[in-house]
């Protein structure tokens, strides 16, 4: 909408220096045509007085040349009228055009200031032409301190060496956007967008940069994305973003030495059902973090609903190394836990399979072991590890 503007008040200039243009040329060429006129009557009339003074003599000469006299004197008369009319025409368009130009440019200053958004218009050389008071804030510069500076001067060497690449494509006029993050402000992230300003010729002679502020937007949408792919009551994954990580794992190895962990609660329902939901829920969020304490940064923890979570270890190239992983999680599950001003007891099964390039199906084949082991750990009498032969 800017450079639109910026365009047509330019389109404009272009329109009057024409018309102001054929106003000379016209002028000129009525000014030619009447000194010429001037000339040749002026020749014509000395030749006939000429003639007339031979023939007439005396008296009747001095009466033909006053004639002449005063037909040049009024031809001239004419010709100066005719200047004067035609300079006051281009001065009073000059004049109208100039304070045309004059209320644009403040309404075009208003209106920019007035923008929310952080606007700078640049030249072909990367100076700043134009900038707004929502820049002013953003930067903390007055404009004063950065027209006529070069954009590498203003945001400094790093983050122009960022922006440089959109700025080329702007100043091969293509319209860009993309965003940008700052780490040391109060605004976190921008949406930059650069539109290249074009000449009536066609010719790309600026740009128009505009940021907005999208901080609070983004820091939004990553909480969103956070409840999309973590379980509330325990900050794990949940049960889609854990699939997710597997089918991930598989598409970098096909899922090589990669083991998961199938777990789940024993005797929770009974503290549930003696202390309600609330104590429930803080013995799920300690489990978690003891979960958190026994695997390696790189592991993958799940709560896939209820009382059953899941561990992906990548690496783990035989039974034997995620069976060890397995037993400290039921070591962890048995020690007593002080919830709530209680001592709370549980225990956990665990079902253990590794390989996911059995079944070649983004790791889906392996959870599902890993749950046919789970149930075979609990008829087998709770607080055990079941796994799959290699």
């Amino acid at each position: 909408m800017l450079d639109t503007t910026l365009q047509s008040q330019d389109t404009q200039r272009t329109g009057f220096l024409k018309r102001l243009r054929r106003r000379r040329y016209f002028s000129a060429t009525a000014l030619c045509l009447a000194a010429a006129l001037l000339v040749l009557f002026t020749c014509v009339a000395l030749l006939l007085a000429r003639s007339s003074a031979v023939e007439l003599q005396g008296l009747e000469g001095a009466t033909s040349f006053a004639r002449l006299a005063r037909g040049t004197a009024a031809t001239l008369t004419i010709v100066i009228v005719l200047a004067a009319i035609q300079l006051r025409s281009l001065v009073r368009l000059r004049s109208n055009y100039e304070r045309q130009l004059t209320t644009q440019a403040a309404i075009l200053k208003t209106v920019v200031d007035e923008i929310p958004t952080s606007v700078a218009l640049w030249d072909r050389e990367l100076r700043y032409r134009l900038v707004n008071k929502a820049f002013e804030r953003w930067r903390g510069r007055d404009r004063e301190d950065v027209i006529g500076r070069t954009v590498a001067e203003v945001v400094g060497p790093e983050e122009f060496a960022l922006s440089k690449p959109w700025i080329d494509r702007a100043l091969n006029g293509e319209n860009v956007t993309y965003e940008k993050q700052y780490d040391r402000s109060a605004v976190r992230r921008v949406s930059a967008s650069y539109s290249p300003l074009v000449a009536e010729d066609g010719s790309v002679i600026g740009i128009v940069a505009m940021a907005h502020d999208i901080t609070t937007h983004h820091r939004e949408r990553e909480r969103l994305l956070q409840l999309s792919e973590r379980d509330s009551l325990t900050g794990l994954l949940n049960r889609l973003a854990f699939e997710e990580w597997i089918a991930d794992a598989c598409r970098e190895n096909g899922g090589r030495d990669l083991a998961v962990l199938y777990i789940d609660l024993d005797n929770f329902k009974p503290v549930n059902d003696e202390f309600g939901h609330t104590v429930g829920d803080l013995v799920l969020g300690e489990f978690a973090k003891r979960l958190s304490a026994v695997v390696r940064p790189t592991d993958a923890i799940a709560r896939l609903g209820g009382d059953e979570f899941a561990i992906a270890l990548p690496g783990v190239r035989c039974v034997a190394d995620a069976e060890m992983i397995a037993q400290k999680v039921v070591a962890e599950a048995g020690r007593p836990m002080q919830v709530d001003g209680r001592t709370i007891q549980i225990g956990a099964s665990v079902g253990v399979a590794v390989d996911a390039t059995r079944e070649r199906d983004g790791g889906r084949g392996l959870i599902k072991r890993a749950d046919e082991m789970l149930y075979g750990a609990k008829r087998s009498g709770r607080g055990r590890v079941c796994s799959q032969a290699e």
